[in-house]
């Protein structure tokens, strides 16, 4: 499907759909583009985000089952507006995450707006730091913070059609469901056609050296290492 919508966003898709922003005068507006043809379906008012966030860059849609929403980072932070509540600006609280961490996703839920974040895990001490902690906030209406739930170290998260999220981590793909509590979690093949099973023996070695941090031991390292399929490394 051709469009003439102008495209002031990165574009968000939800089964044979697409939805773009695009600013027009005051407001910007939210088209959705299907094998139907191109509607405009709901628009938000750009004075009411520069108002709260300041100077905006070019925004980012998020749509899952939940519905559709428009994320905006300013000059004075980052928040989401709902499409069906254009009115209220949801923002997280920066200085609850030091400042760290944007918006990786935005998407309504019943008490608000779901934020998806990828900040910097706090050392335990056993280890180098600097590990990716992705971490799941729910702010509602007035913006208060209602929730806040560390999901695991991920890279990348993503929404899933029953409203649930999927983290990945490089080595394993975790299914969380609405209530960010862990139902699931398949091991990635580390290699294209590798052997499922001992795929999995690898992941669980690397989680227990992960585990062990400066007190594994280099038999530990060397059972890792015999086992076929294992990744090489510095410390292999």
């Amino acid at each position: 499907v051709s469009t003439k919508a102008l495209r002031g966003s990165e574009p968000a898709f939800l089964g044979d759909e697409a939805w773009l922003a695009r600013r027009e005068a005051e407001r910007w507006a939210v088209v959705r583009l299907a094998p139907d043809g191109e509607v405009v379906v709901g628009s938000i008012p750009a004075s009411a985000v520069r108002q709260a966030l300041g100077r905006t860059s070019a925004p980012r849609l998020f749509a899952a089952a939940s519905g559709v929403a428009v994320h905006f980072t300013g000059t004075r932070g980052e928040g989401a507006v709902r499409l069906d509540r254009p009115g209220t600006l949801h923002a997280p609280d920066r200085l609850a995450a030091c400042g760290e961490g944007r918006a990786r996703l935005a998407l309504p839920h019943p008490d608000g707006v779901l934020f998806v974040s990828i900040r910097t895990a706090p050392s335990t001490g056993d280890d180098e730091g600097g590990r990716p902690l992705a971490v799941a906030e729910v702010v509602d209406d007035a913006g208060r913070l209602r929730r806040s739930v560390p999901l695991g170290g991920f890279g990348e998260v993503f929404p899933l059609p029953d409203g649930g999220l999927l983290g990945l981590d490089g080595r394993e793909a975790i299914r969380f469901d609405d209530r960010f509590v862990e139902t699931s979690r398949a091991v990635l093949p580390i290699e294209e056609g590798a052997d499922p099973v001992a795929a999995e023996r690898v992941v669980a070695q690397l989680r227990r050296l992960e585990a062990l941090g400066p007190r594994a031991t280099g038999a530990d390292w060397a059972e890792l290492a015999l086992l076929p399929g294992a990744p090489r490394s510095r410390f292999v």
